[in-house]
Parts: structure tokens; sequence; C-alpha cells
């Protein structure tokens, strides 16, 4: 059986997709570059299977040299002149001058100049490895080039040469002589036949691999340069034809005087003004009175040097002090200025019965917080008797332990404890006439808000109530009058009518006979147009069949790209698997620290 080449192999890779020849093999030649890059990572002893080997550098003392390779001078004898193939420091050359060949010939080169030629890398993929005679050379970076001279703890010998790559040349240190020439392995991109079975230099083992990576590429491409359908073709739009119209006959004067209105005035309905007093302005209850401060409950301790010692004493501090809280103003006169505005008497009527009503709660809700209020401070007054009273129990009995002790001891204490305690029963006594004050300072705002607001709410409610009665009233006397007029005025018009109707009806007989005509041309219009709708209806019918066919057309090709675009996708992550996959055997296997 004939094997396939490496094009039929990626076309069955891909559903035979059509890829230009050239295109394909660059495919295949990132594949080789990229086989080789990563087996340069997992494996290196791999790229051995790659590589050309045997490429031998050594000196010359005579002949030719290769137009663009690299060229050191190691010995430069008198009278040899190479300044016609390169650059050179002296007129002819002097030894250690690096230069690349721009000729073949050197001036003269029969004196017996020694030369090496460098290793060029441009063209090559990887360096496997480098020789200087039978000893391995060690690869350094062109940066730690400085430690290859002499003197230097890290300088090359013969038998430990080094090299390194310096603008695309590799360079070996000590330099080959004949005695030890340069051997070089790389790996070069060799040339790719995508209509033959194998590639030269590339292990056959590797072959599936390098089909699997052109053929990923080849569905990237596609994917990439995907054609989708073209646009949705709509089909022309057919246009109606409207027939024109018969004209509309002119209506003809009916009557040769026509008629003759009234020569009293038509009446007019004269709308009284209301000018309402301006509202008042309710403000939310806002409280001033400053809550007084609570003081603070003293801890007395009582020492005397040369007496007894009087454990300490604490008085229970005061609780925080009631505070009036202010109820929420549901007042609002927005909608009685837009009834206003409106001359909706009636709406603003409401309005302000309304707003009379929120005022009222208003004022019980600020009543229910003052009695709430009141109530919290007799509690709190009756807390501060306590304490105070708790005070003079404490020094009762602390006067009745102090007896107890010496003379000295209970004279000093108790001396002490009655000023602290006297010092806070009187800060306690003041607080408590503050709190009443206090108490009294609320009272007489939310009365004297009570008083103001509601007052003056009131006497603007009954005012204006007043006023909306009588605007209402004189609308209805206008009205009346306006009615009586109007009476008068249609009576005398249907006198005017009735005198005209009389000399009309030969004007209306003849605009007869022409609405007759007009009614006979209409109908014959309408049967166009019927005619006309008929024909459009059955283009439009066409219209919509080929459109729904297109549309249909459009969404199953775009259906079949969908499809054929989701397999290239899943395909590729199909082969990309597989491509990843063959690496895996080719992996070192991991040492494991601490296994003996």
């Amino acid at each position: 059986m004939t094997a396939s080449t490496l094009k039929e192999q990626v076309a069955g890779l891909t559903k035979n997709t059509p890829t230009a020849d050239e295109l394909l093999t660059s495919f295949f030649e990132d594949g080789y570059k990229d086989i080789v890059n990563r087996l340069g990572m997992i494996n290196r002893k791999e790229l051995y299977k790659f590589a050309i080997n045997d490429i031998t550098y050594t000196t010359a003392t005579s002949g030719t040299l290769v137009v663009g390779e690299q060229y050191k001078i190691i010995t430069y004898v008198t009278l040899d002149d190479f300044s016609n193939v390169g650059t050179v420091t002296s007129p002819k050359g002097a030894t250690g001058d690096v230069f690349v060949a721009t000729g073949t010939t050197p001036t003269k080169w029969t004196e017996g100049s020694t030369l090496v030629r460098r290793f060029n890398t441009e063209d090559v993929i990887e360096v496997v490895s480098v020789a200087r005679g039978d000893y391995p050379s060690v690869g350094l970076d062109a940066e730690a080039r400085g430690e290859l001279v002499t003197g230097s703890l890290f300088l090359p010998t013969s038998h430990y040469p080094k090299h390194y790559i310096l603008d695309s040349y590799l360079i070996i240190v000590p330099e080959p002589t004949s005695t030890y020439k340069g051997t070089i392995s790389k790996i070069i991109l060799p040339t790719i036949t995508i209509g033959g079975v194998s590639i030269d230099y590339f292990p056959a083992k590797y072959l599936h691999s390098i089909v699997l990576y052109a053929a990923i590429e080849t569905l990237q491409y596609r994917a990439i340069n995907y054609t989708l359908p073209d646009d949705l073709i709509l089909p022309v739009l057919p246009s109606v034809e409207t027939p024109t119209a018969p004209t509309t006959p002119s209506a003809p004067i009916i009557g040769e005087g026509g008629i003759t209105l009234p020569t009293s005035s038509i009446p007019t309905y004269i709308k009284p003004t209301l000018s309402l007093e301006a509202k008042p302005t309710i403000t939310d209850l806002s409280i001033n009175a400053i809550a007084p401060t609570i003081p603070v409950a003293p801890s007395f301790t009582y020492t005397d040097a040369t007496g007894a010692t009087v454990s300490a004493t604490t008085i229970d501090a005061l609780d925080t002090a009631p505070t009036f809280i202010q109820p929420v103003s549901e007042i609002s006169m927005s909608d009685f200025d837009t009834a206003y505005d409106a001359e909706d008497i009636e709406l603003a009527a409401t309005n302000i019965q309304k707003q009379a009503q929120l005022l009222q709660k208003y004022q019980v809700d600020i009543q229910n917080n003052l009695n709430k209020f009141n109530e919290e401070v007799t509690k709190y007054q009756a807390d501060m008797q306590h304490i105070i009273e708790q005070a003079r129990i404490t020094l009762q009995e602390a006067q009745a332990d102090a007896q107890l002790e010496t003379d000295v001891a209970k004279q000093n204490a108790i001396q002490n404890f009655q000023v602290y305690v006297q010092e806070y029963t009187t800060s306690i006594q003041k607080y408590s006439v503050e709190i009443q004050s206090y108490q009294a300072d609320i009272g007489k705002e939310v009365q004297e808000w009570q008083a103001n607001n509601t007052i003056s709410l009131n006497n603007w409610q009954q005012y204006n109530s007043a006023l909306l009665q009588q605007f209402g009233q004189d609308i209805q006397n206008e009205l009346n009058n306006f009615n009586s007029s109007n009476v008068q005025y249609q009576a005398e018009i249907q006198k005017a009518i009735q005198e005209a109707t009389n000399s009309m009806s030969s004007d209306v007989q003849q605009f007869s006979g022409t609405l007759q005509k007009y009614s006979a041309d209409i109908q014959k219009w309408q049967i166009e147009v019927n005619s006309k709708l008929t024909d459009y209806q059955a283009k439009l019918g066409a219209y919509s069949a080929e459109l729904s066919s297109n549309v249909q057309s459009f969404n199953t090709s775009l259906q079949k790209i969908q499809l054929d675009y989701g397999w290239i996708v899943n395909q590729i992550k199909v082969l990309t698997a597989e491509y990843e996959k063959g690496f895996v055997p080719f992996q070192q296997p991991q040492s494991k620290e601490g296994v003996k």
C-alpha cells in the first residue's frame, strides 16, 4: 500500500481544506521549528537526531574566502594583503583583525598568514553541540565573553574550550587550529516537499506530530479567513398606483341674500373675579429650649494618714433627661395653589378643609408628644429625689461607720464626705429646677405655636371660604343673565333661518343634481381603486414569497457555516491535544530527592 503524502495526510485531518502549496509548506516549516524548540526544552538529547554533524572549521594559510563569512587573522605575516576583501585595522591587515569577507581572493595571501573561518548561524535553528578537536566546548552568553581574557579564572584551555555567538557568528575560544579543528553539530531547516512522504533530517517518529501541527495551522488559517455568506437580498417592494379621485363640487350660494343675522349683539358671559387672601405660612414646630446638662455623679474615697480609712462610696448617676420629640407635619398648600390657579373653586375649597384636618392632626400629635414628655419628666424628677435620698442614707451610714473608728479619722472623713455629698445634692437640686424650667419652656413654645398657627389658619379658612361661597353665587348670577340674553338671541336666529329656507329651494335642487353626478363618479373611482388594490395585493404576495425564500436560503447558508466553523474549532482542540500528547514520552523523568 502506497504511503500518503504529507499534503494528503493534512487533507485527511482537515476535511480537504483547500490550501496553497506554498502556504502549506510554510506551516510544515513552522512545525519543524516548533518541534525542535520544544524538544530542546524538554529533552535535549533528542536534538542529535535532527542534527547535521562533522561540520569542520580549521585554520588556513592560503586559498580563497567565502563572501559573507567572518574570518579572524590568527597570525599576520608581512606582505600578505587582505585590504580588498574586508575591513582591517592596518593598511593590509594585522594579527587579531576580524572581518566579514566581501570578496573571495585577497590581494596577496602567499606569505603564510593564518586565518580561521567562523561559523555563521543565521540559517541555523539550533546549535546542538560544539567541539574543538576531541574536546566538547561549553556554551556561554555573549555578555560573558569578557571572562575569556588572559588572567581570568574562567579562561578556556585546549582541553576545556568555550564558545559564544556574537552577531550571528559562532566563536570558539581558543580558536580552532589544524590540530584542534572546530566541529559543530547544527540543525537547519531542510527543504520540505509536501508531495513527499518524509522529510530530510527529520526522524520518522515525529512525522505525525509535524503533520498535526500543519493541520492545526491550516484549520486556524481557514477559521481566520472564513468567508461569511452574502448579505440577505431583499426583493424590490412593489408600488401601488392610486387613481385620481373626482373633484368635490363646490357648495352653491343658498339664497340670493343668504341668512341675515340679528342686528343685536351676541350675548357674552362675563366671568366674575375672585381674589383670595394670601395663604398663611404654616411652619413646623421648632423647639428652641435646650435640655440642661446632667451633673456627674461623684465617687468618694476619704482617707486620713493617721486615722482609719472609710471605704469608697459611689452615688448613682442620673439617666439621660427626657426630650420632647417633634411630630412630622403633613400640611402642604401645593394642591390648593394648583386648584386655585386652575380656577377649580370646588377642589380649592375641598383642599382648604383637608389642610385644616391635617393641621388638627398635627396639633393632636404635638399634644400627645407633650403629654408623653411631661409624664417622662415627672418620672425623671422622682428618680432624682430617689438619688438624693440615697445620698443622704449613704452619708448616714458612713457617719455611723466612722463613729467606730478613732476621732481623727472620723472627723476628717465625715467632713470631706459631707462636703461632696452636699455639693452633689445641690447640683441635683439645681438640675431639678432646670428640668422644670426646660419643661415649662417646651410647653410655652408649643402653646405659642398652636396659638399663632391655629388662629392664622382658622381666620384664613373662614375668610376665604366666605369669598369662595360669594364667588360661586356671582358665577350663578352671571350665568342666569347670559341664559336670558341667549334665549332671545336664539329666537332671532331661528327667525332668520326660516326666512332664508324659503328662498333656497331652487338652489338646493340644482346642487342636488350636481351631488348625484359626483356620487356616480365616486362609485366609478372606487371600482378602479379596488382593481388597483387587487393587483397590488397579488404583487405583494409574490414579494412576500420571494423574501421568505431568500431568508430561508440565507439562514440555511448561515447554519451550515456555523456547523462548519464549530467543527473547525473542535478539530483544532482535538489535534492540539494530540500534538501536545506526542511530546510526553520524551520528557525526562523528574528526580525524586530523598529516595535512596
